[in-house]
């Protein structure tokens, strides 16, 4: 939310920005591990990194800026609306659904080479990804995004953030976690016949302005 405000932060926020760079890598390099070996009863050097990230880096960061205007954004807004949903209120917690509110966020700001990183990490790290997730449909997203739109997690963005914006963020996502779903997929194809099943593979392509797409087509030899 400071992207393009650098103008306006003092000494302190200047840093505080510089240092959220380094917030990212240690979870994405020893998330998975750190939470193994958490499982486990196991002393490790990845729950000391990440230990290290999360109190250390962020809480730093969260002491050095203001944080009405750049501690957070969308995810936070997300969880915060999210909440007037009985399911995502008793059943969901706040480290999950910011945590698939930053997957929306990347989406709509088009950060595509992140999304694709934590979409793996998330998936590694079994996250939520998509809104079935977190027990959400679509068609209850009205009220929701009405009242994201109204949170103060807004008034400091690089540029105007809008119902349709973040509704069109969501579907895409939703789009891309199905590719994802059909790529995973543990098929045997030289036992299925294509006259009765369909196998996809989507090809992850950009086109021209920037967005997320995908080509499908059958896997089996004689169709390739």
């Amino acid at each position: 939310s400071a992207r393009g405000k650098e103008d306006e932060l003092t000494l302190s926020e200047q840093a505080g920005v510089a240092l959220s760079g380094c917030c990212t890598e240690p979870l994405l390099k020893y998330g998975v591990q750190a939470m193994e070996d958490c499982r486990n009863n196991r002393a490790s050097k990845a729950i000391e990194m990440v230990a290290l990230d999360i109190f250390i880096n962020t809480g730093m960061v969260s002491n050095m800026v203001d944080s009405h205007k750049y501690n957070t954004n969308l995810a936070h807004a997300l969880f915060n609306s999210m909440t007037i949903l009985p399911q995502v209120e008793e059943r969901h917690r706040h480290g999950e659904v910011v945590s698939y509110g930053t997957l929306v966020l990347l989406t709509m700001d088009k950060q595509y080479d992140k999304l694709d990183r934590f979409f793996d990490f998330y998936k590694e790290m079994k996250l939520p990804t998509k809104l079935a997730d977190i027990e959400v449909s679509v068609d209850e997203l009205g009220p929701v995004l009405d009242e994201a739109v109204k949170k103060y997690d807004l008034d400091y963005s690089p540029y105007k953030i809008t119902q349709d914006m973040i509704k069109a963020a969501i579907l895409e996502l939703e789009r891309t976690a199905e590719q994802e779903s059909l790529t995973r997929l543990p098929v045997h194809l030289d036992r299925i016949p294509c006259r009765n099943y369909t196998v996809y593979t989507f090809l992850k392509q950009r086109n021209g302005n920037g967005t997320r797409g995908g080509e499908a087509r059958c896997l089996k030899s004689e169709c390739v």
